[in-house]
């Protein structure tokens, strides 16, 4: 399977939860990820089960409780 040096995101929180290992699978290591589409409220559960899988987060930005955070793959 190819993997990637950089991944977009755009999706709601419950579907970024549920596939986030594939994503991590796909992605070489130090790549960059990208996740958005979801709440202020939610940050805290993606990277809750971003770095068990080898994430570790770099940036966040919130606009309106909109919110978007972009990890590497170590």
């Amino acid at each position: 399977a190819p993997t990637y040096n950089v991944g977009l995101a755009n999706i709601n929180r419950n579907i970024l939860l549920r596939d986030m290992p594939v994503y991590v699978a796909a992605m070489k290591p130090g790549a960059t990820i990208l996740f958005s589409g979801f709440y202020e409220q939610d940050v805290e559960a993606l990277r809750a089960c971003a770095e068990p899988l080898g994430l570790v987060q770099q940036d966040r930005l919130v606009r309106q409780d909109w919110a978007s955070l972009r990890f590497v793959k170590q």
